[in-house]
């Protein structure tokens, strides 16, 4: 593939820009899994009640993505795009500001990151797109690169909590939301051509596909796992091992690395 001819074949600030979202939106996602040792230190939860909670943003995601893409159908990628960020950085907001007091703000907070999490139904189809058959691999891998913001997380999160506290974590996390929101608004595009109107049949009929339900299966397990226990496996290291959150964080990170970087080269 020639660099050139991938660069006018589509539109580049359009793919840059559905990274960052993803990415951003991952970093938002699976916050909780790092804090939630700190989280939980300040309101005596048991080992049960933590990887439950852990456990609401990335069911939460799992099950958004489908109304967050039939919204994409209707309105737009990029409007969808945009209102979802804007879920997703107002939740981190009041968490900043005001903190989590009871289990159910957690739970609650956690349905808001899920809208992150839905993020693959928006920005992947957005990227792709702007493309050709022939490029469909290497752009959907360069979007769902944004795994990246998993590593990030589990990285820099428990060093910013051992020193500063886990909401300040929320406060730093803003300031990339809020940057790549105000390059999205203003670098993507919906990808020209006029939007088909989707029935519900349509939508349905891909159930009655096998292949798609044989995809939907692997997707299950593979992508699942792998953010399933981005999620768990701070909270496991700390609870199993007793090791401190900044270790379990180097760790996950390393772990959940391997999973990003093999996105694009599967692609």
């Amino acid at each position: 593939m020639k660099l050139a001819e991938f660069k006018k074949a589509g539109h580049w600030p359009t793919l840059l820009a559905a990274f960052l979202y993803f990415d951003i939106s991952f970093m938002a996602w699976v916050a909780l899994g790092p804090l939630i040792v700190y989280i939980a230190r300040d309101m005596n939860l048991a080992v049960n009640e933590k990887f439950t909670l852990v456990a609401i943003p990335v069911l939460a995601g799992a099950l958004l993505r489908v109304p967050m893409g039939i919204l994409a159908d209707i309105i737009g990628a990029k409007r969808t795009g945009i209102i979802a960020q804007l879920v997703v950085i107002a939740a981190t907001a009041s968490v900043w500001h005001f903190g989590l007091t009871s289990k159910l703000a957690i739970e609650l907070f956690g349905l808001a990151l899920g809208v992150g999490g839905a993020s693959f139904a928006v920005a992947l189809p957005q990227a792709s797109r702007w493309y050709p058959p022939q490029y469909q691999g290497v752009v959907m891998g360069i979007a769902g690169a944004g795994n990246m913001g998993v590593v990030l997380d589990t990285l820099l999160a428990p060093t910013i909590a051992e020193h500063w506290g886990w909401q300040a974590v929320f406060g730093c996390l803003l300031i990339p939301m809020l940057m790549v929101l105000a390059y999205y608004a203003v670098a993507a595009k919906d990808a020209p051509g006029e939007r088909k109107k989707v029935s519900l049949q349509a939508y349905g009929a891909l159930l009655k596909d096998s292949d798609s339900r044989w995809f939907m299966f692997f997707y299950f397990i593979t992508f699942g796992g792998f953010v399933g226990l981005a999620n768990a496996l701070p909270l496991y290291f700390t609870v199993q091992y007793h090791v401190s959150g900044v270790a379990a964080g180097m760790l996950v990170a390393l772990i959940v690395a391997f999973g990003s970087g093999s996105v694009p080269s599967a692609a």
